[in-house]
């Protein structure tokens, strides 16, 4: 008896293998897209991250490995370029956060949260000698610059395009505006 219970027991099992098997192929096949679109995600959440990085050390080079057509974009090229030269910014800073994607094949659109903060050093004129009143020797006072850093922050709403060639993803541009 126990012998019968244990093939009924085997053939049921196996039986029950066999039903959900292709069940469970089917289940992968579709998980497999999404799998792929994670792997997308994934690698240009990373292209997004180096974009930070960059802005962050201010690293033009750095910029341009991931956003190699920003030198033709001279507008953009030049703003970028002399906001990393400027003695008088420091602590530069920047999130992007990937809010909606859109992606195909080659090319995606990812539209982000972009927070930027730096210290800009800014230096307010002292007073000197007839600035208040005529200058006299009595009111011969000068009182020095001052110098202090002012926190800016932007927060905006940036739409990146990115384009896949080969193995990588790369940058093709960044714009305040939905593109098309």
């Amino acid at each position: 008896m126990k012998d019968l219970r244990a093939a009924l027991f085997c053939i049921f099992f196996f039986a029950s293998l066999q039903l959900t098997q292709p069940a469970f192929a089917a289940q992968q096949a579709q998980s497999a897209p999404a799998t792929a679109q994670g792997t997308q995600q994934a690698e240009i959440e990373a292209v997004l991250k180096k974009y930070a990085e960059a802005y962050q050390f201010r690293n033009l080079q750095g910029l341009v490995a991931v956003w190699p057509g920003l030198p033709t974009k001279e507008k953009q090229y030049k703003k970028t370029k002399e906001f990393f030269e400027d003695g008088r910014i420091s602590d530069p800073q920047m999130l992007v956060k990937p809010v909606d994607w859109q992606l195909a094949r080659d090319r995606a659109v990812v539209r982000c949260e972009r927070l930027e903060q730096y210290l800009k050093t800014q230096v307010a004129k002292g007073l000197g000698p007839g600035d208040i009143m005529p200058a006299t020797a009595v009111h011969a006072t000068t009182f020095p610059d001052t110098v202090y850093k002012k926190k800016v922050t932007t927060h905006s709403e940036v739409w990146i395009t990115l384009r896949h060639s080969g193995d990588n993803w790369t940058i093709s541009s960044v714009d305040e505006k939905q593109p098309d």
